[in-house]
């Protein structure tokens, strides 16, 4: 089976993503890729979490020909498409529906340091504006809003969280959407948000770069 491991950890984290509350339905999605073979792979569209296995989940290559799976791609993975190639750094994404996270983008605000578990991030999650969930539009301002990161908001929509895969990637969305919800609730108590500053940030980026990342 193409991908195995990959294949095996996206219908894991696709349950626990759902069990989790961090998407709803089959909302989101989570894939992976593999730089030498330039494959990629996707949760399949419409099918419900609890029931996708390792081999439903659908293989495509960079032109979008479907190798292996079951069903049809994501329809939002242009985005894994445009990003992989690009960002050396990444080889796992994974898209949430998580509340906090939406409320942010539906206020198009990005998410300061408000929590140190932000750095897991690389910075500010910066927010996307909203396009099409199925144009490469919305991969390109992905791409761009990601830089020098591994999160972002899309406007009016979710949060996407990357890493190296999709262990790491689920981390740092489950940790942004942690951020997200403590920025929120600081912000109803009616007091003033002290976000970290750039060097406390900064500092706090290599620790936990270090202490989540030590293995893929």
């Amino acid at each position: 089976m193409l991908m195995q491991q990959q294949r095996e950890e996206i219908a894991y984290y696709g349950r626990k993503m759902l069990h989790d509350g961090l998407t709803r339905n089959t909302g989101g999605y989570l894939s992976a890729y593999d730089r030498e073979a330039k494959l990629i792979a996707v949760s399949p569209s419409g099918m419900p979490y609890d029931d996708i296995r390792p081999e439903d989940v659908v293989v495509v290559d960079l032109a979008g020909n479907v190798l292996e799976g079951t069903g049809r791609p994501s329809t939002e993975w242009l985005v894994p498409r445009t990003v992989f190639p690009v960002r050396e750094d990444i080889d796992a994404i994974v898209h949430t529906h998580s509340t906090f996270a939406t409320v942010m983008s539906a206020l198009r605000w990005e998410v300061p340091a408000a929590n140190f578990t932000l750095a897991l991030a690389g910075g500010n999650v910066r927010c996307t504006e909203f396009y099409n969930y199925t144009s490469q539009a919305l991969a390109d301002a992905i791409l761009e809003k990601m830089e020098g990161r591994t999160a972002v908001l899309m406007g009016n929509h979710g949060l996407v969280g990357a890493g190296k895969s999709v262990k790491q990637a689920y981390t740092v969305a489950e940790e942004i959407e942690f951020c997200c919800e403590v920025y929120l609730r600081a912000k109803s108590a009616g007091g003033t948000v002290v976000p970290l500053s750039g060097a406390q940030l900064a500092e706090m980026v290599q620790a936990l770069g270090g202490y989540y990342h030590k293995k893929k």
